[in-house]
């Protein structure tokens, strides 16, 4: 049952086939016709539109200097915003992309070759800016990422023109990036100038507090000089002890009225006197009472701290200053140019094949389908119409009743 099934479906289908082919072949010289005539049609208005050349131009970022590499091993620790005041490389294509795209570049071209006057814009409200819109639309910029390369590409009816537009995009890309890096190289020379100069006036500040200090105290340098003060108080205890040592010595032996006894009494009582002395800070070695010794070490010490950190910055940033400075005055090269745009010899559009094959076969398709809704139509109009005659007398009926 179902294989009968099956084999009344395949002749069915195999039925409607050859209807449909049937009325093709009825139709054949309709469809040649319009296929050919539209063939016609396409080769004609293929070979009636204008021809356009495409130059291109093929461009590499400037390899690194020795001159920069200081201010390169810099931005690489710095965040994409301070990489970006610095003229760093991040994303060098985004930036020259930016720079290629912007209105600024597209109404310089036009100004540049007449393109108001070329692309017919002269009546137009705005001419200057659809002129610069159909230079965009003219215009491409394709980054090869294996290849690591730039190519500028401008598509004009004049290969002549077309080659010099794309050299122009590329001249005047150079002339954008340096007036760009010249501004941003200013900006950082301002703001380094600013801090270097702030660092050196608080360098200044610090040092003549430390020389305050020094005349105060009669210190010059507190770590070597109370390392000499405690030597020297060691000496002087020991010179002490070692008196009152003998001092007892020579008195239990001869008593206190012996000559030799007072003598070393004398020599006992000089030498405490010499340590107490250089303890209450009247020793020249070191001239600060041992009460005041605590706050005048910690202040020497957060003055010598300050103007070591001083130092050390202002040897860091004054190379970085003098790189600044040179940054600025020498001009930046956005791109090298590897290819130079030359007029092209064949032209890039119409693709005249396309528009004619392309035509073709949609003629021959809208031709096809339209023998077939017609055929079908033709066949099914008289049941169409008695359905909406049967449903227009019930809705009358409807109606009257």
């Amino acid at each position: 049952m179902q294989s009968d099934n099956r084999t009344d479906r395949e002749d069915r289908a195999e039925e409607t086939l050859w209807t449909v082919l049937g009325r093709l072949y009825r139709w054949k010289w309709f469809i040649a016709g319009v296929t050919a005539a539209v063939a016609v049609a396409a080769v004609v208005i293929s070979l009636m539109l204008p021809d356009y050349y495409r130059a291109s131009t093929r461009v590499l970022p400037p390899a690194n200097t020795g001159g920069t590499s200081m201010l390169g091993s810099l931005s690489e620790s710095l965040p994409s915003s301070a990489q970006s005041l610095l003229g760093g490389e991040t994303g060098e294509y985004t930036r020259l992309l930016a720079l290629l795209d912007s209105r600024s570049m597209y109404e310089s071209v036009v100004e540049r070759f007449n393109l108001v006057k070329v692309y017919e814009t002269d009546d137009s409200t705005t001419p200057l800016a659809d002129a610069a819109e159909t230079l965009a639309d003219n215009a491409s910029f394709m980054v090869d990422e294996e290849y690591n390369y730039m190519s500028v590409k401008v598509m004009d009816r004049d290969p002549q023109r077309a080659a010099k537009m794309a050299n122009f995009f590329v001249e005047r890309l150079n002339e954008m990036n340096a007036r760009l890096a010249s501004e941003n190289a200013g900006n950082y020379r301002r703001f380094v100038e600013q801090r270097y100069r702030e660092t050196e006036a608080r360098f200044d500040s610090v040092m003549n507090a430390t020389t305050a200090f020094q005349e105060k105290y009669g210190v010059m340098n507190l770590e070597e000089q109370a390392s000499a003060f405690f030597d020297k108080a060691a000496q002087l205890r020991f010179r002490a002890i070692q008196a009152e040592i003998k001092y007892e010595q020579l008195r239990s032996k001869y008593g206190s009225g012996n000559s030799r006894v007072q003598a070393a009494r004398q020599t006992m009582q000089t030498a405490n006197n010499k340590y107490e002395q250089a303890m209450e800070g009247q020793e020249r070695m070191m001239p600060v009472a041992q009460e005041e010794l605590p706050a005048a070490a910690r202040q020497y010490a957060e003055l010598e701290k300050e103007r070591r950190i001083l130092k050390k910055t202002l040897e860091y940033m004054r190379p970085l200053l003098g790189q600044a400075r040179f940054d600025e005055q020498r001009q930046r090269q956005a791109v090298q140019v590897v290819d130079k745009a030359t007029p092209p010899t064949q032209d890039a559009w119409p693709p005249r094949a396309i528009i004619c094959i392309m035509s073709t076969l949609s003629a021959f398709m809208l031709a096809v389908l339209f023998v077939l809704v017609y055929e079908w139509w033709r066949g099914h109009h008289g049941y169409f119409a008695r359905r909406l005659q049967a449903a227009v007398r019930r809705e009358d009926e409807r109606t009257s009743g």
